[in-house]
């Protein structure tokens, strides 16, 4: 594992890396909505506002990303599947589509590797690494907006304000 998020920092958004760059000590980072759009987090709870903030603050993945990584580094394929998924599915909620992709792409190749009965190897552990190495830079992407849009909304701005923008 790296030490991307590898423990909580406490406080509302849990864990934070700083893979990707962005809003660290007070700067202004802008919410970038090609990474995730926070009108299509509130469109899939139904406009829910209060629900959608407490998605956002509570989205940390940063155990499963070190689980992928651990699971490539042991070419444990069974591991990297299960772990790609779970990270796939964090993602999905908050609608970040490139990064989730990401941690689909190596969940179908562990588990087409698994189907395959090639569960060890260097190529495989390579080919495998390759894909979390472009996760992992997705998921720095979508912890840089997760951290602008809590900084947006720490400081007064409404989930409408943060949609508009």
């Amino acid at each position: 594992g790296g030490d991307e998020g590898g423990s909580d920092e406490g406080g509302g958004s849990e864990g934070g890396g700083s893979e990707g760059g962005g809003g660290e000590g007070g700067s202004t980072t802008q919410v970038d909505l090609s990474i995730f759009n926070p009108a299509d987090i509130l469109c899939s709870i139904g406009g829910n506002a209060q629900l959608a903030e407490k998605i956002l603050r509570r989205f940390d993945g940063a155990s499963s990303l070190a689980t992928v990584e651990a699971a490539v580094a042991e070419a444990d394929v069974d591991g990297v599947c299960k772990a790609a998924h779970s990270l796939k599915g964090q993602l999905s909620y908050l609608q970040a589509h490139q990064a989730s992709r990401s941690a689909k792409a190596l969940e179908i190749e562990a588990r087409a590797a698994l189907n395959a009965g090639v569960e060890r190897g260097e190529d495989l552990r390579e080919h495998l690494g390759a894909l979390a190495t472009a996760l992992r830079v997705e998921f720095g992407r979508v912890r840089a907006n997760q951290r602008a849009l809590l900084e947006r909304l720490n400081e007064g701005m409404t989930w409408h304000d943060v949609c508009q923008n």
